[in-house]
């Protein structure tokens, strides 16, 4: 996983923290993009990756006068690009808005946007597990919630939702508070946000903690979030399917997103041991993300459907409804 941790072959030396950067112009980049099927995350023998999952995903990092360029010979990444499946209209506006979100709740600091590459809507996030020091950029170790519970997913990736016997909330949450207690109400105001946003695929890979030098252990920024739910009759090979409404973890024993309450999500959180700070918490979570909308929406060019989608499910949160599908 991507982290401080090294596994090299006998014999073989230590990357360099600074190794060398290959600027790339427009169609090189292009060309990288469009052949990350059979290349993923840009990976060669000179680009060394250590970061999972299934979406898409190029590493780059930036030379000083802004140009992209692909870091070689140990360099570490700086930005994870992420091209748009074009079968998800929006996708990657949607997950800009979802940090955007994300943002205000405090859970992210690092930058995040869209750009074009030859017509192709291209998700652009800095990698939170990097920090600049006099000698270059270093990496920060982190560990998702199945490692960190020693879940191994190797063989079955299905391990990682909790309806394939990996992890819940609960689990992650008690491990959250033997580490770091003070981010159990991040935890719950991240819970809260997927489900306005009507994330189903918040599973145990994608949570995970930071280890800084200080020897402390943190939850991690926000990460992944995007509308999974918010898309339908998606083209398969055999035909066209609804994204599932089953969550990677379930909130309160409810399986469907669609059917989560607020009551639900205090109870959730209650069960961590937040008590009544459990209903603050997702409350002022929910104002906040009502009253940032806008602004996000705006700053992202969110389409007015999606918009419609994520203030419908606020607002239903809000009024103790179940928060539904909404359209």
């Amino acid at each position: 996983f991507a982290g401080a941790v090294v596994i090299l072959p006998v014999g073989e030396s230590l990357p360099k923290v600074e190794g060398d950067l290959e600027p790339l112009e427009l169609d090189e980049l292009d060309t990288l993009l469009r052949g990350l099927p059979n290349r993923p995350f840009g990976a060669g023998q000179r680009v060394r990756v250590s970061l999972p999952g299934v979406q898409e995903k190029l590493l780059l990092t930036k030379c000083a006068d802004g140009q992209w360029a692909l870091p070689t010979n140990g360099t570490p990444s700086t930005y994870i690009l992420k091209p748009q499946d074009m079968r998800f209209d929006s996708y990657a506006i949607g997950e800009a808005f979802c940090l955007e979100l994300a943002a205000k709740l405090g859970l992210v600091e690092h930058d995040c946007e869209v750009i074009d590459i030859a017509g192709r809507p291209v998700f652009v996030t800095e990698r939170y597990d990097r920090v600049r020091t006099e000698s270059g950029i270093a990496r920060l170790h982190q560990e998702d919630a199945c490692q960190a519970l020693g879940i191994d997913t190797s063989t079955n990736p299905f391990r990682k939702y909790q309806a394939g016997k990996g992890p819940s909330l609960v689990d992650v949450a008690k491990l959250l508070e033997e580490l770091q207690p003070s981010d159990l109400e991040s935890l719950l105001a991240l819970v809260t946000l997927n489900v306005v946003v009507g994330n189903a695929d918040c599973h145990a890979k994608n949570i995970s903690f930071m280890h800084p030098p200080n020897g402390t252990i943190n939850l991690a920024p926000a990460y992944d979030v995007t509308p999974t739910t918010f898309y339908k009759a998606i083209p398969t090979e055999t035909g066209p399917k609804d994204m599932t409404d089953e969550m990677g973890m379930f909130i309160n024993g409810v399986k469907s997103i669609h059917r989560v309450t607020f009551d639900d999500l205090n109870n959730e959180g209650a069960s961590w041991g937040l008590g009544e700070e459990s209903a603050h918490v997702v409350e002022s979570s929910l104002l906040l993300i009502r009253d940032s909308i806008a602004e996000a929406a705006t700053k992202t060019k969110l389409p007015e459907p999606m918009l419609a989608f994520f203030t419908n499910r606020v607002s239903n949160l809000l009024s103790g409804n179940h928060v539904g599908r909404t359209f």
